[in-house]
């Protein structure tokens, strides 16, 4: 009897021990799970279309220099530099005195020598009339035909000198080709000009182009033939065609591009303009905030990290993108339309990571 209640003892305190161990080791603190990180992400956006403005200025295609086919001095000048005017309105004019002078110098030659023609002509024609009945000499003949050839010559002669005399008088009053405007003025009033001296630039406004300076990360997205809208201040705006971008970048990264304006279009040349481009973005790819992008040192090349909706973790994917324009990235290969891709703070994330998603608009 007290064999077995020897026993009893000893199973109890051994199943006291082991619950007083199992208690032991429940004490012992237990390790806390791995936070979970939230990200932001973005729906990767397919490729639009995108508008920006720049400031452009209108200038006339057809420029003219015009100058004073005659010498002499400047008398006189009409209107200021942008001031509108009709064609054949007169711009500039010379002294006239001295083409006036000329003129009744050419005109009294010529009045003199019509009636030296006058004679000439008759006496040969009486010796025509003579020689046709046998009753003068051939000599006499020759005389009087030399005689009216030399007086018609001088005749010629001295109208040749009028009409000259008087276009030259003519060509003392600058005139506008046509309607435009008066781009600059070259030489001041009682200055003594050479002929083909430049007097003026003249802007026709029978047609005008805008020119802007574009970004040469927006420039590449243009195209010949594009349409923009250019537009003056208080004036209505106006579509218009590229028709020239320039490839040689000046100064600042920027290029020229030229826009044609429509015929009758109320925009003149030298005026400031506002000019919206809408640069037609390739169908292909998609675009991203930059700082989506991990960049390789191979140009154009890096990594993205995808969010898988239904794991919550992440992908490292390998991309191909595009020279960045502005905030943006256009990536042609990798990543498709609505996927949704981290936009922050990647460089902390790792591929297969478990992450909370926050959506940014």
């Amino acid at each position: 009897m007290q064999t077995a209640h020897r026993r009893i003892g000893t199973c109890l305190a051994a199943l006291s021990a082991a619950v007083l161990l199992g208690f032991a080791g429940c004490s012992k603190p237990a390790k806390n799970p791995q936070p979970i990180q939230t990200v932001l992400v973005q729906p990767a956006r397919a490729g639009t279309t995108a508008t920006e403005g720049w400031n452009g200025t209108v200038r006339s295609i057809h420029r003219a220099t015009l100058a004073f086919t005659v010498a002499g001095r400047l008398s006189k000048t009409r209107g200021e530099a942008g001031e509108r005017v009709e064609a054949n309105a007169v711009l500039a004019e010379l002294e006239n005195e001295p083409f006036a002078l000329e003129v009744e110098q050419a005109e009294a030659q010529a009045q003199a020598s019509a009636p030296a023609l006058e004679e000439a002509k008759r006496r040969h024609e009486a010796e025509e009339r003579l020689a046709a009945n046998r009753a003068t000499s051939r000599a006499e003949l020759d005389s009087a035909a030399s005689a009216y050839a030399a007086a018609l010559g001088q005749h010629r002669a001295a109208l040749a000198a009028l009409g000259l005399a008087r276009r030259q008088e003519r060509e003392s009053r600058l005139l506008a080709p046509r309607n435009g405007r008066i781009a600059q003025r070259l030489v001041s009033a009682g200055s003594v000009v050479a002929a083909g001296t430049p007097v003026l630039e003249f802007d026709s406004e029978d047609e005008a182009e805008a020119l802007v300076v574009v970004p040469s990360s927006r420039v590449r997205s243009l195209a010949l033939g594009q349409e923009a809208q250019v537009s003056g201040e208080r004036l209505p705006g106006v579509i218009g065609r590229i028709t020239q971008i320039s490839r040689r970048s000046l100064s600042g990264g920027v290029h020229e591009v030229l826009i044609r304006l429509p015929e009758n279009s109320p925009l003149f040349p030298g005026q400031p303009v506002s000019v919206e481009l809408t640069a037609a973005q390739p169908a292909s790819g998609v675009r991203l905030p930059i700082t989506a992008i991990r960049p390789d040192t191979e140009s154009g090349k890096g990594h993205v990290l995808v969010l898988n909706p239904a794991t919550r973790r992440l992908r490292l994917r390998a991309v191909s993108y595009r020279a960045p324009e502005g905030a943006e990235v256009r990536v042609s290969s990798g990543v498709e339309v609505g996927e949704l891709v981290v936009v922050a703070g990647t460089s902390f994330l790792r591929d297969g990571q478990e992450v909370h998603a926050q959506f940014r608009n």
